[in-house]
């Protein structure tokens, strides 16, 4: 990969504390730590998830119309498998539309959450 670091199988972070976004060129999740990418998922489940976004970032993009990793979703891996998400709430961000991440019913603000599974482009909000 010409960084000398090999990527890890995410189910090996499993109880770990991540850093997680979508990667919209492939389609998945990047598992982050210490700023490093460690590995890569099609979906996680966390547990004391919270949603940061950067205000900076944000308005790059806004200026520049040019896409870049600037949200993200913090917690500690507890899951990398399919899940029902049936009834679950759905979390979403743009940033043309939001400043933070928000419910994608209500447009409420959403901070933290204790669990959420993230598979395509999407955050849910679950039970444990």
């Amino acid at each position: 990969m010409g960084t000398g670091q090999e990527r890890r199988d995410a189910r090996e972070l499993i109880g770990e504390r991540v850093r997680v976004h979508f990667n919209l060129h492939r389609g998945d999740y990047v598992l982050s730590q210490g700023g490093r990418v460690v590995a890569y998922a099609p979906q996680v489940t966390l547990a004391g998830a919270e949603f940061k976004v950067s205000d900076a970032g944000r308005r790059r993009v806004l200026a520049s119309g040019q896409r870049s990793v600037h949200a993200w979703i913090w917690g500690t891996l507890i899951d990398v498998e399919p899940r029902d998400v049936f009834g679950a709430v759905r979390v979403t961000y743009n940033p043309r539309r939001d400043f933070s991440f928000v419910n994608a019913l209500t447009s409420a603000r959403i901070d933290a959450a204790p669990t959420v599974h993230c598979a395509g482009a999407y955050a849910y909000l679950v039970d444990r």
